[in-house]
């Protein structure tokens, strides 16, 4: 609605008498302050928003090439080497048996009680259990021995570490 319409609209219905008067100054000067808001800062926000979307959603070629060469790189150094069981205990194995192995959450084992060797430990982890989610296909080979080693580490502490 334009904003003289509804002014005009305004007297018509209120009549002289009404539209003389202080309120009615008061009504037109937020009724300008809105329609500029309206019309002009609206569509700066709006202007501003889509630039934002565009400059976040269009990344360059180069930035993905590169993005993914680091990444295959992280995964060469990981593999090249021994990896983190700790690491990757924490990535995938936290939310159901806990930092300390203890939590017991959908049916997750104690691994500070468990009685299992390293070779069932990596058997579990591979095909997994009830469940437990077979991570054959998430975890490399190195991985899925290094968390059962970590786990096994679980078993060994004392209460007080």
């Amino acid at each position: 609605m334009n904003k003289h319409y509804f002014l005009r609209d305004l007297r018509r219905r209120l009549g002289q008498r009404y539209t003389d008067n202080a309120v009615f100054r008061h009504i037109k000067s937020c009724l300008s302050i809105y329609f500029w808001l309206k019309t002009k800062i609206r569509p700066a926000f709006v202007l501003v928003g889509l630039t934002f979307l565009f400059v976040t959603a269009c990344e360059s070629a180069q930035d993905k090439i590169t993005r993914r060469g680091a990444a295959a790189k992280q995964t060469e150094g990981e593999t090249a080497g021994s990896p983190d069981g700790m690491a990757v205990f924490r990535r995938h194995c936290v939310t159901c048996h806990g930092a300390d192995g203890k939590l017991g959450l959908s049916g997750a084992k104690d691994l500070t009680q468990s009685a299992l060797s390293r070779e069932e430990r990596i058997t579990q982890i591979t095909n997994g259990k009830n469940l437990m989610t077979p991570y054959r296909d998430v975890l490399s080979a190195a991985e899925i021995k290094a968390v059962a080693e970590y786990t096994l580490g679980l078993k060994n502490k004392s209460p007080g570490e």
